[in-house]
């Protein structure tokens, strides 16, 4: 393409994704053309919307009479307050982030000192919130032998973390798409052979998520609660840890002995605290700022507070229907404050330039932590 004018305002495009799970053409129109990039219409196929996640590399072609063609990336995604995409201009492709960082994928582990705090649901409506804001998410249910992130979401995948593991099928074939685009790849609730595999076996299947890169910008592992081997690597592996707790003393007194562990081995971790079901925001305040000021004090930790969410009768609601809060009852007490969450998180990304060492960082660590 040698020039942009003919980018126009309701000029009609067609796009081929050429990277990701979605195959095929899809129509779509030019909203408005910006220093940013190019804003569109959420591409549509058969009269449904395709969610197209940020980095989805497209070959872009005029429809009728405009005929150009260009290679672009989806920079953003938005719902609110119409379906659209901003995409690059032509030959602007890059793996830029907000405010033009060189962002590397996430790659968060979420964990409890004990079970029971709502540590998988809290994990799933984080991801619906992430990507409502645009931000490309995937769920790895890494809760090895009693993964349910398939339940909670009243999904019934064909395949899961066991074909994964005995190359019977590619991480493509495993994944599996959740509300608001959010990828998950299910543990396989039950497989108690999951919960037994020797350090080998699971350093293979975490090489074959080597692929998931393409899909998400955040990954998060919902792990197991407690301080077992396998759960224990995970977190050392991550470039940052959510640790979940409650209000109740046993849960605090675990999740403390999590950020000990944590301290003792890794002291470059970054941890995020979220005190959930809290009665009160008081209450909540005041067992966070415990924890903080015992962390900094004892463990040298910096942890950063991510949230308090309230006790909320509609979360409870929402997981008997398995039908997320964020879907479900959008405007209850405990999805804003998820969804403030959320912003928080993506903001210190912002803040902190990510400071992560991707996927592959990931891996590298994990392998050598597995071989130990």
């Amino acid at each position: 393409m040698q020039s942009e004018e003919v980018l126009r305002p309701q000029t009609r495009i067609r796009l081929r994704p050429i990277n990701g799970i979605y195959r095929g053409d899809y129509d779509s129109t030019i909203r408005e053309v910006t220093a940013e990039g190019i804003r569109i219409s959420m591409p549509t196929s058969g009269g449904q919307y395709v969610l197209l996640p940020a980095g989805t590399v497209l070959k872009v072609q005029g429809m009728e009479d405009e005929s150009f063609d260009f290679t672009a990336e989806v920079i953003q995604r938005m719902l609110r307050p119409e379906p659209s995409l901003l995409i690059t201009r032509p030959h602007g492709i890059s793996r830029l982030g907000r405010e033009g960082q060189n962002l590397r994928t996430r790659v968060i582990a979420v964990t409890s000192g004990k079970g029971g705090v709502g540590k998988t649901s809290l994990t799933i409506n984080l991801g619906i919130a992430m990507a409502r804001l645009g931000e490309p998410v995937a769920i790895i249910d890494s809760d090895l032998g009693l993964g349910n992130v398939d339940v909670l979401l009243n999904i019934t995948p064909k395949y899961n973390l066991r074909h994964l593991l005995t190359g019977e099928r590619s991480v493509e074939e495993v994944m599996v798409e959740g509300p608001a685009g959010v990828k998950i790849i299910p543990g396989g609730s039950g497989l108690r052979e999951l919960a037994d595999l020797a350090d080998w076996q699971i350093g293979e299947v975490i090489s074959r998520l080597n692929s998931i890169e393409n899909y998400a910008r955040t990954i998060f592992f919902d792990t197991g609660a407690g301080l077992g081997r396998n759960v224990t690597h995970f977190l050392l592996a991550s470039d940052e840890v959510l640790l979940v707790t409650t209000t109740e003393p046993h849960a605090i007194t675990d999740a403390f002995a999590v950020a000990k562990v944590l301290a003792t081995e890794r002291s470059d971790i970054r941890i995020h605290l979220i005190v959930n079901r809290a009665e009160t925001l008081e209450e909540g305040r005041a067992v966070a700022d415990k924890f903080l000021f015992t962390g900094k004090r004892f463990l040298d930790l910096d942890i950063s507070l991510l949230g308090i969410v309230p006790d909320d009768h509609l979360v409870s609601k929402a997981i008997k229907a398995q039908n997320p809060v964020m879907i479900a009852y959008p405007s209850s007490k405990a999805a804003v404050s998820i969804d403030k969450a959320a912003r928080g998180l993506l903001g210190e990304s912002v803040r902190q330039g990510n400071g992560s060492r991707g996927i592959r960082g990931f891996l590298e660590r994990a392998r050598q932590l597995f071989r130990e």
